[in-house]
């Protein structure tokens, strides 16, 4: 389904947004490497400059060629070279220029500038005359109407700041946001610093994201040139990455010597021999107007596809400090449990469980007429009861079990304040504890206050009413049952009588003091059916003590560890924005990749480009444009 130009614009801006958050995000950690945050300077620019004109129809021409280069390298003589005039301020002060300039050869301004949301983001284009070491967030724009002999018509020639400190955040993401721009690059390098780190890394990336480039080899000796495009070729060409789509580039090289006073004055005439093959190299990379720009949108959006795919990995770092607040929540909610178990489960009589006990001896007693007998032998085991509890007075020691809400407000203190002395602890190690740290007493100090007394009551009134009901269960399965529970009583009172029939039949006849033994004999009796019910009243509190636990993971520790684990990751945090960003970011890349497959299939195929000539060296392109000689 095709989007409409509002859905565009906005997934645009999202896509745009997010990889800006990112990079700032990237920027802040500090093992995180500046070439990360560097690719997704050039991705955001990439979407706003290249993709987005196009979905909506920008047309090319103009296409954009963008100088670059390190310091002090004369990207500003180039420049004029390309245009045949010295339009450019030159200096031989190394990163004299500050912020670009466009040179707009086109008929039309009109068709050079998109109206699209973000283009060129963050400069001001000022058409009145700007030094070009003013350190601002613009760019010169400057009409030149094409002469007649043009051999750059229809196309935009910037001159750009040096990228030699490419990756910090001043005036050097203006570079970024032209050089996603181009549809060329010429890089300019010098013949003493040619291999330096940062503008190659800086080549890198812009092959990386399909630039083609041509490579010009400036203030080079003439007898130094041969060995030093070779070496160059060797030592920093053969290194290149391939593109992002996996095809290797062909990057052409030339050499300019060290010009003279009047090649600097007039490039298109006494510069003639030295500017003809540079433009020989740019017009045969651009053609085809329309083929190039295609092929531009589909490099970027390549690139887009690699660099999102590995966003989880940019950003592992924080994720795995993130896994480890988890896994402190997790030991710290085992902790927990560990604690309630040992300190108050395990000396938790359940002392309802014991009145139900009773309860069950009680019905287990002859009803009706039978509680006559019952009563007879109550009497008989009178002395028995009494010894009994004597000697548990004697030797059992009374043991009073903390309670409950003691145990488990100890524990959850216990639990919180690790967290916090743990977060503290680590927040030299990354700046994700950092943030935590600031935020655990504002913001989880009350919040885990709302949190534990919501949960600790549910937890609570779960208890009360699991532990009635298995009570209760203890003496249904006998009620819901009358012939097990008459069969229950018949055994106990046949049991009782049994053991009265045998004392009176060993002793008999009867002496007086024969009679001794008959309350120790129902005693005896009755001891035997109260151990029976001791072990039903053991087991079920192994079972409470058991469910009491599930009970406390699932109403308490559970819900209390799932929201400390998701904590870090709610509200307005840059965890939270960091999940948001590793979602939306595929979905709106998808999005764009359609309106882009939309687009080209409403375009005419491209012609292919012109053969190269038979004779034509490795690196070297057919002339394009005639040498001042073969003029008439």
């Amino acid at each position: 389904m095709a989007l409409s130009l509002a859905s565009l614009r906005q997934t645009v801006t999202e896509l745009a947004e997010s990889l800006d958050w990112l990079e700032e995000h990237l920027r802040q950690q500090a093992e995180a490497g500046s070439s990360a945050a560097g690719e997704l300077a050039l991705a955001s620019a990439l979407v706003r400059n290249v993709i987005a004109p196009f979905a909506e129809g920008a047309s090319a021409p103009p296409l954009h060629l963008a100088v670059v280069g390190g310091a002090g390298t004369g990207k500003s003589t180039v420049v004029n070279f390309l245009l045949g005039r010295p339009l450019a301020q030159s200096n031989p002060q190394a990163g004299f220029t500050r912020h670009p300039t466009a040179f707009v050869l086109a008929e039309s301004l009109s068709a050079v500038w998109p109206a699209t949301p973000g283009f060129l983001d963050g400069l001001q284009a000022v058409s009145t005359p700007r030094p070009a070491d003013a350190d601002e967030d613009i760019y010169q724009v400057r009409h030149l109407p094409p002469q007649a002999e043009e051999p750059l018509r229809d196309c935009v020639l910037w001159d750009c700041p040096d990228m030699t400190t490419w990756a910090a955040q001043g005036y050097l993401r203006r570079l970024l946001e032209v050089a996603a721009l181009a549809d060329l690059l010429v890089y300019v390098a010098s013949d003493e610093r040619y291999n330096d780190l940062v503008p190659t890394q800086f080549l890198h990336l812009l092959v990386r994201a399909g630039k083609p480039v041509v490579v010009v080899l400036n203030k080079v000796a003439p007898e130094q040139a041969e060995r030093l495009i070779e070496h160059f070729r060797q030592e920093v060409l053969g290194r290149l990455p391939r593109r992002a789509d996996g095809t290797l580039p062909q990057v052409p090289v030339l050499a300019l010597p060290l010009l003279t006073a009047d090649q600097r004055r007039d490039p298109a005439g006494a510069g003639a021999d030295l500017r003809i093959p540079l433009l020989n190299q740019v017009l045969a990379l651009l053609d085809n107007p329309p083929a190039v720009r295609q092929r531009q949108v589909q490099h970027a959006l390549s690139f887009l596809e690699v660099l999102i795919a590995g966003l989880e990995t940019a950003a592992r770092s924080e994720l795995e400090e993130y896994q480890g607040w988890q896994e402190l929540v997790r030991q710290g909610r085992l902790a927990f449990e560990r604690r309630y178990e040992v300190e108050y489960l395990e000396a938790e009589r359940f002392a309802l469980v014991d009145r139900y006990r009773q309860a069950w001896m009680e019905l287990l007693e002859l009803p009706a007429a039978g509680r006559w007998l019952s009563a007879v032998l109550w009497v008989l085991r009178t002395p028995y009861r009494a010894a009994r509890d004597y000697v548990r007075r004697w030797w059992e020691t009374a043991v009073i079990p903390p309670l409950e809400a003691d145990v488990l407000r100890e524990a959850a203190l216990a639990w919180r304040d690790g967290l916090h002395a743990e977060t503290l602890r680590r927040t030299e190690r990354h700046p994700f504890w950092q943030r935590l740290a600031q935020r655990f007493p504002s913001e989880l100090l009350p919040a885990w206050q709302q949190q534990w007394d919501r949960h600790c009551q549910q937890f609570t009134r779960q208890e009360q009413g699991e532990l009635e009901q298995s009570c209760q269960q203890l003496l249904e399965h006998w009620r819901a049952h009358p012939g097990r529970l008459a069969a229950a009583r018949a055994g106990k009172l046949l049991w009782d009588l049994t053991g009265l029939g045998a004392t009176l039949y060993f002793t008999w006849p009867l002496d007086w003091y024969h009679l001794l033994l008959v309350p120790l004999s129902v005693s005896l009796t009755h001891q035997v059916v109260e151990g029976i019910a001791t072990m039903q009243v053991d087991a079920l509190r192994r079972r409470l003590r058991q469910q009491r636990a599930a009970d406390l993971r699932q109403a308490l520790t559970g819900p209390l560890e799932n929201w400390l684990q998701h904590w870090p990751a709610q509200g307005n945090t840059s965890l939270a924005r960091l999940h948001q960003v590793l979602t939306q970011a595929p979905q709106a890349l998808q999005r764009l990749r359609s309106a882009v497959a939309e687009r080209i299939s409403h375009t005419a195929a491209a012609p292919p480009p012109a053969p190269a000539a038979p004779n034509a060296q490795p690196g070297s392109l057919p002339p394009l444009v005639p040498s001042r000689a073969e003029n008439p």
